[in-house]
């Protein structure tokens, strides 16, 4: 594995690490901040399925601040 993929692989743990916390203060527009970019992050690695399923929860997010 390259550090690269080392660093990256550590940045997404991070994300999720926030993705966490920020759902936990109820942190809403931080929260889909972190699920676009753990999206984005899994685009850009070619993962398609994780990057749909952060995608899809982001929507399901969305969806619900907006009802609100």
């Amino acid at each position: 594995m390259c550090i690269r993929d080392s660093n990256n692989k550590e940045l997404v743990e991070t994300y999720k690490e926030h993705l966490a916390i920020k759902q936990q203060l109820d942190d809403i527009e931080g929260e889909l901040r972190l699920l676009d970019m753990i999206s984005k992050h899994y685009v850009d690695s070619g993962d398609q399925k994780a990057a749909e399923r952060y995608r899809a929860e982001s929507q399901r997010v969305r969806a619900e601040l907006n009802q609100n």
